[in-house]
């Protein structure tokens, strides 16, 4: 009789033990199901917050950073930095762009670079302390960018240097220059060719258009000296509607191969290698060679 009592306490253990033991298990998967679901739960707001996050880093940037085609041009200090790679803040909208040599830029003011005066003889007079400008673009690193000067005058523009291709634009490789009008004086010292009011240079294989441009600067310099354009070896110019209304002068003081001093020199364009289409331009300048005629090549208005 004990004996069964025994082996009966004892199966009466066993099952409450398996019992307890059944109650731990399915409240540990209870549990763990719970803390998974909770962990789910967790990582998608974090994922959710996170996006958020994002979202909001973007438009805090994009109100810090200009996304426009277009880069507004309002003073003089933007327009130094055209093509300069830079991010410039534009203060007149409280936004970044970046000022790259492929850029799109619009004038929305008239800029002076300088104070200058005009002489008796209607030479333009500056300060011995007027800022040099630096032209945009070189034959390294050429502007292929779009500027609409959108019918305003860059005035006070001042250049007397050794270096090749000066002009407002040094070198352009593409893209268009258009309604701009720019005044001043550009002197290429002695050894200097491709110096113009507009552009030095146009190089490369890409399309380049100069519309609606007017060249009211003294242009002097050593040979390939034009009001608008100094020099084309591009395939695919055009010249359209441009007048140059500055006095164009050059004075070769390095023989060329030849032996002879030869000048290229004209009131829209210097010299042209390449294929370049003029339509409606018109010189209303002089042009003048500083030295004996029978030198000088590739001479006259055009």
């Amino acid at each position: 009789m004990n004996i069964k009592n025994e082996r009966g306490s004892l199966t009466l253990f066993v099952a409450i033990s398996m019992l307890f033991f059944m109650t731990f298990l399915l409240t540990l998967y209870i549990s763990t199901t719970n803390q998974q679901k909770t962990q789910l739960e967790v990582t998608a707001r974090i994922k959710e917050t996170y996006e958020q996050d994002l979202n909001n880093i973007e438009d805090v940037y994009n109100s810090f950073v200009g996304t426009a085609d277009i880069i507004p041009i309002y003073n003089k200090e933007q327009l130094q930095k055209v093509g300069s790679g830079e991010n410039v803040y534009i203060s007149q909208l409280g936004k970044y762009y970046k000022f790259n040599l492929d850029s799109n830029y619009i004038l929305k003011n008239n800029i002076e670079l300088n104070n200058y005066t005009i002489d008796a003889d209607g030479n333009e007079v500056f300060a011995d302390n007027a800022e040099q400008w630096t032209p945009i673009g070189t034959e390294a690193t050429p502007f292929k960018g779009n500027f609409d000067g959108n019918g305003y005058k860059i005035d006070g523009l001042y250049i007397n240097s050794k270096s090749n291709h000066l002009g407002l634009f040094g070198v352009m490789e593409s893209g268009t220059i258009e309604n701009l009008t720019v005044a001043g004086s550009v002197t290429g010292k002695e050894g200097t060719q491709n110096t113009a009011g507009i552009v030095g240079s146009i190089s490369g294989t890409g399309n380049v258009t100069i519309n609606n441009c007017i060249n009211s600067c003294k242009v002097y310099g050593e040979y390939q000296i034009g009001g608008i354009v100094g020099y084309n070896t591009n395939a695919n110019t055009i010249l359209n509607n441009c007048f140059n209304k500055g006095n164009i002068e050059g004075k070769r003081t390095i023989k060329s191969s030849d032996n002879q001093y030869h000048l290229q020199l004209g009131g829209i364009c210097g010299l042209s290698n390449g294929n370049i289409n003029i339509t409606l331009c018109c010189n209303e300048g002089t042009i003048k060679s500083i030295q004996r005629k029978s030198s000088c090549r590739n001479y006259g208005s055009m």
